[in-house]
């Protein structure tokens, strides 16, 4: 295993360029692939990307960029994931003994008429019994006609999961133009902007009111309300962020890394 922490390990491109190897949102990722987050997000929902323990911060995750390449790719390859089952050991009862097949037959194509919503069948040894004047190498060469029916049947439903999908999208967009919906990193960003405006005003308390609180001593009332404010904050920080990482399924990264440390415990002023 390398020793190399996986937030600094990189992959070699096809043009000889290098990007990480693991990132630490869906979003980001998605920007690898020249796509929006709001992508990143569908695919993240949909169970695409591919998630790792971050080694270097226990308790966060980080995309496995390759892995999840992989999975996206098995999963826009609709022969992968709608292929059906071999029919083995069966045959029609109807169906006249098999005929011989030539040493060197035409392999049958996979032409797009297996994902048409009216498949063109080829006749089989039955048809051709029943007066339909073909060959016998060309009736072997023809699929089964229940492989042939169940090939229509996933053909339709990937059209119907298609119209679906296209329809929720177009739905969303149009329920974010509206104002109903707001992307979530948007809304979590200005959160946080007004969270830090609210911060620095009540840090500035201690240094206004100082000196009208205890004219006598005004260092010490600025040491105390500086000391009462930052634990309250600290407080909230705390609360807000546990909130954030249970909504996200632990996929937060602390956006307020570079703010004040929390202040040093001061003892009790007499």
């Amino acid at each position: 295993m390398s020793d190399t922490p996986l937030r600094d390990q990189v992959l070699q491109t096809s043009s000889g360029q290098t990007e990480p190897a693991f990132v630490p949102h869906a979003g980001t990722y998605a920007g690898l692939r020249g796509a929006t987050r709001q992508s990143g997000k569908n695919w993240n929902d949909a169970g695409l990307i591919v998630w790792v323990p971050d080694d270097a911060k226990p308790g966060k995750r980080l995309v496995d960029v390759a892995a999840t390449d992989r999975r996206r790719a098995d999963q826009q390859n609709p022969l992968k994931r709608r292929a059906p089952a071999p029919v083995t050991g069966r045959s029609s009862p109807t169906a006249a003994p098999p005929h011989p097949q030539p040493k060197d037959p035409a392999p049958a194509e996979a032409g797009p008429d297996l994902f048409t919503k009216s498949p063109a069948r080829r006749p089989l040894a039955r048809d051709r019994d029943a007066g339909g004047g073909a060959s016998g190498a060309d009736a072997s060469a023809g699929a089964p006609l229940e492989l042939q029916d169940a090939q229509q049947r996933r053909a339709s439903d990937l059209t119907e999961e298609g119209k679906a999908y296209d329809n929720e999208l177009k739905f969303l967009k149009l329920a974010k133009l509206k104002g109903a919906l707001v992307d979530r990193e948007d809304r979590q960003a200005a959160e946080v902007l007004r969270a830090r405006r609210i911060r620095d005003r009540l840090r500035q308390l201690p240094n206004a009111l100082a000196e009208e609180l205890n004219p006598a001593d005004p260092a010490r009332a600025q040491r105390i309300l500086k000391r009462e404010i930052d634990a309250t904050l600290n407080a909230l920080a705390d609360e807000l962020a546990a909130a954030a990482r249970e909504n996200a399924g632990g996929d937060i990264e602390d956006d307020d890394a570079d703010a004040d440390p929390a202040p040093a415990p001061e003892h009790a002023d007499a």
